[in-house]
């Protein structure tokens, strides 16, 4: 975070309205997409991404395993020709926003590699079975006591 307390990147799911609002309301702040969400769409948007390893591979590839933008680029070619998605919508408006989801396009920025909103909606989830906005320190402290346990 920066000392006008606006974080440095936020991970969100593909929500139009939550884009246009990080962009207005922090507009230094990199927006990036929850890669989690992104491939839970993927076996719907790209019939062949379950039956076909390589497109599986690839996709994969340009995700995460990348190093620089010419990989990305040569990867991404290979896999619409290697399962004909030169026309897949989908991909099409997914490649136009490849900053906000391929590591590759996020080197310049220290991100401690996270990659999805997962393990925030994790912990988050935690919290909120062991404690209300009127809980006490003492509450909190006994239902995190409980957590740990189980």
């Amino acid at each position: 975070m920066t000392n006008d307390k606006h974080p440095i990147t936020i991970f969100t799911d593909q929500d139009q309205a939550m884009s246009k609002a990080i962009q207005t309301v922090m507009p230094n702040t990199r927006h990036r997409l929850c890669q989690w969400d992104i491939f839970q769409k993927v076996p719907s948007k790209i019939f062949a991404f379950k039956n076909n390893k390589e497109i599986n591979k690839l996709f994969r590839q340009c995700m995460n395993q990348c190093d620089i933008q010419e990989e990305f680029e040569d990867t991404w070619s290979k896999m619409l020709e290697c399962g004909g998605l030169h026309e897949n919508d989908w991909l099409r408006s997914l490649y136009e926003i490849r900053h906000k989801w391929s590591t590759t396009m996020n080197k310049d920025i220290f991100d401690l590699s996270i990659l999805s909103t997962q393990r925030s909606e994790s912990t988050n989830s935690v919290c909120y079975e062991i404690s209300t906005p009127t809980s006490t320190l003492t509450d909190c402290f006994l239902g995190m006591k409980k957590v740990v346990a189980r």
